[in-house]
């Protein structure tokens, strides 16, 4: 395959990029590597999204790839790509491929069994590993794509004034679960760290720690400790700088590994963990969030000791804060026959959500797409429909414009009625795109069924109170 010759411009880049996507499509393979620098990137240029919407911005194409420097030096083949560009692309695209094939294995032969189980009990046993194997390529992935955003800058910190004490307790509540199973100690020492009203990422911190505690517990047997100590160090007039540690007396790290505990996918392959499983981004990202947030960590461990990892923190301090209401709870009873208009373009995902809400009493009309939607919408009595499931990428019509249609509809009930966004569409970014486009509520995939309809019953509930 030859690239096309005389390249000078963004626009003659774009095209040539598009002669050669078909082949890009399998570079997926141990001999054939392309130096993009992230799985994110990676998706994003074999798409030609981003050459798109730099060229449409009248922008210069972005951090141009090696794909993009050897159709410029009209290198004839991908073996004129040399040696040199192998590496990090290698860990960044094969490593996390390759990954997904455990857990999805784990998901097709446990199918396969389940399938062929000759009795309920053994159908439980399949459909839990199941489980289990689809939350572990699911964690893959989301790490994947975090680790990715956050080296090539697209994460950004949304600080907002949150109560210090409530984050404090929204962590350690949200491992106390894990560790009681495990019949772990949990020790907090907050003895010594002044509570105060902090501005902060609040959703990015829990991040960090509840990482950090969730790895801990990992390399700890059961029954064995997990301290989780804050401290102040130091009040200026403005900020607050606190350290935090979190240690246990697991298995440890070895010396020679120590250096590369933060590289993504770096894992330790020793027989003390040889049955753990894990991505291997989770202090990666811990790392780069905590450095996004200006802060630092380093770890010290020692082989059949135990680990320590030691993050500091400043945050600046808010003086007069209220916090919010606490939100009232509300009862599902709300949702006993209503109606709700689902849009969504997926067979298999209309059928999870139709059989989700009519668990509860709900009556489900689906759409295809969104311009179905919003004509079943149209077509039907004032107030007929509670709410509106809205997936945002559809063929014909997408959800945000759906939305956007239903929202400029003149008839009464258009303004008010609760739009419910279902997407993998997973950043503040795209939370916030979605409320622009008139919907009320931004819920990923796959969505949590709990989630789903105790979002509903508080939209429905409130709509009704005006």
């Amino acid at each position: 395959m030859a690239f096309p010759e005389n390249i000078k411009t963004n626009a003659d880049i774009l095209n040539a990029f598009k002669v050669v996507l078909p082949y890009i499509n399998h570079i997926v393979r141990e001999d054939i590597v392309i130096g993009l620098s992230s799985t994110e990137e990676y998706v994003d240029y074999a798409r030609g999204k981003q050459l798109d919407i730099d060229l449409a911005a009248g922008k210069p194409v972005r951090d141009i790839p090696t794909i993009v420097e050897c159709i410029r030096g009209n290198k004839d083949t991908f073996a004129d790509i040399g040696p040199e560009v192998y590496g990090k692309p290698i860990k960044t695209i094969f490593t996390p491929i390759h990954d997904m094939r455990t857990p999805l294995n784990g998901i097709i032969g446990y199918t396969e069994l389940a399938m062929q189980a000759g009795n309920e009990e053994k159908m439980r046993e399949y459909l839990a590993k199941i489980q289990s194997s689809g939350k572990l390529l699911l964690e893959l992935i989301n790490n994947t794509l975090d680790i990715s955003r956050i080296e090539s800058g697209a994460i950004t910190l949304n600080p907002q004034t949150a109560s210090g004490r409530e984050v404090l307790q929204g962590i350690i509540t949200a491992v106390q679960g894990s560790m009681e199973q495990r019949h772990i100690d949990f020790v907090v020492d907050d003895s010594l760290a002044l509570m105060t009203d902090i501005q902060v990422d609040v959703l990015r911190l829990r991040e960090i720690f509840i990482n950090l505690l969730s790895n801990a517990l990992k390399f700890t047997p059961e029954g064995g400790r997990i301290d989780f100590k804050v401290e102040t160090l130091q009040l200026d007039e403005n900020q607050i700088h606190n350290k935090f540690i979190v240690q246990d007396n697991g298995c440890g790290i070895s010396g020679e590994f120590l250096p590369r505990i933060f590289e993504p996918f770096a894992q330790e392959q020793k027989k003390e963990t040889a049955n753990i499983v894990g991505t291997g981004l989770g202090l990666a990202i811990v790392k780069q969030l905590v450095e996004l947030m200006g802060g630092s960590i380093s770890v010290e461990s020692q082989l059949g000791q135990g680990t320590a990892f030691t993050v500091l923190l400043d945050f600046d301090i808010v003086v007069d804060y209220e916090p919010a209401e606490a939100v009232e709870a509300v009862s599902l009873d709300i949702l006993q026959g209503k109606k709700v208009l689902l849009c969504e373009d997926n067979p298999i995902n209309t059928e999870i959500a139709v059989l989700i809400l009519e668990k509860q009493g709900i009556q489900v009309v689906a759409a295809e797409n969104g311009r179905e939607g919003t004509q079943f919408f149209m077509d039907s009595d004032i107030g007929e429909f509670a709410a509106v499931l809205m997936d945002e990428q559809m063929p014909v019509m997408d959800g945000f414009q759906a939305a956007s249609a239903i929202r400029h509809l003149t008839r009464p009930d258009a303004g008010g009625i609760p739009i419910v966004a279902l997407t993998g569409n997973a950043y503040e970014e795209d939370v916030q795109r979605s409320l622009e486009a008139g919907m009320d509520a931004h819920l990923l995939k796959p969505f949590d069924p709990e989630q789903l309809c105790e979002t509903l019953a508080r939209l429905i509930r409130q709509r009704s109170r005006g």
